[in-house]
Order: structure tokens, then sequence, then C-alpha cells
């Protein structure tokens, strides 16, 4: 069912309607299948801007979790990323749940890994949810941290000259929020 979402979600020609009420479809049911394997505190990471589109999803799931959010943006001369933007709560012994539709060159996720780790973050309890995945970003995270988990829906072998997935599904915050 995930992959015929995500199949769904790929086509360039949804409008910006079809293409969010199948975004939310797919980020309920990661939440649910999340669901079943955490117990304990719980923060939810989304990571802006396309992160956002996870977050109503998971808190539907996730009733009682607290929110913190990262702001990192990429170079698009350099392609590597830059924070402008953190606020997290107490992070100590909380299972952490990052949400980043896309892993790209993984990047972004090893700069939010970063800062995770020096605010006191336990790295297993941490686990990255997506909708994409590059093989390229997936080995990046876990070399750098073999103890976070990883749920991504597709994995897809490579990237771009652009450093973007291919094939991907475009910018997804771009198509998600109409810019």
């Amino acid at each position: 069912m995930n992959r015929k979402l995500l199949d769904d979600l790929r086509d360039l020609k949804l409008n910006i309607k079809e293409f969010r009420s199948i975004s939310h479809q797919l980020s309920k049911k990661l939440a649910d299948d999340v669901r079943d394997e955490i117990e304990g505190d719980i923060l939810l990471l989304p990571i802006l801007r396309a992160g956002i589109a996870l977050l109503p999803s998971f808190l539907e799931t996730f009733h009682e979790a607290r929110v913190g959010f990262i702001g990192l943006e990429r170079d698009d001369r350099t392609k590597t990323p830059r924070l402008y933007f953190q606020n997290i709560p107490e992070i100590k012994n909380c299972n952490v749940i990052i949400l980043e539709p896309m892993i790209a060159t993984g990047g972004t996720l090893t700069l939010t890994l970063e800062k995770l780790k020096e605010i006191g973050a336990d790295l297993s309890k941490v686990r990255i949810v997506n909708f994409i995945s590059s093989e390229p970003g997936i080995t990046r995270i876990q070399q750098n941290y073999p103890n976070v988990k990883i749920i991504s829906v597709a994995t897809d072998p490579e990237l771009d000259q652009n450093q973007s997935i291919s094939p991907g599904l475009g910018d997804f915050g771009d198509r998600y929020f109409g810019n």
C-alpha cells in the first residue's frame, strides 16, 4: 500500500491538492508503522520546511509527543547544508522521530544528527522517517551514524548532476507548498 501511494506521488501531473492528499495518506501510514515499535517519551523533529508536511499525521498518531524544529537549507552552489534555525526541547532519554520526506545526499540528516548528538540525544533512539531515500544518502548516514534507524518507503539508486534523487519525485517542498 505504501509503495502504491508513493508511485502515485511520483506523478508530476498531480495538482497541489492531490499531492498533499497523497502525502498525508502516506505519512499517516508511516506514523502508524512507527507507532508499533516505539514506547516512552517521543519528540517529533520535522526538518524545515518539507518535514512540516509529515507533522500533522504524526501528531494524530503520537498525541502526547513534544515537537522541536530544525531549519537547514542547502547551498545551491556547494550542495552542503547550513543550519539557520534550531528549537529543540529537552531530548535526553527521548525517542526522536526526524521527519524529512526525502534523503538525497544525506548531508541535511548528517548535520541534524550532529546537532542532536551535541545536545545529548541518545542516537540509538533516533529514527529518520521519509518517503524516498537515495542509496548514496543512506550510505553516508549509516557510515557516520550506524545506530540510527532509517525508515523509507523506497530507496532510489542514484543522484543526478544536481545532487537530487533520481528518479525521485521532484522538489517535495515546492510541490507540497506550491512554489
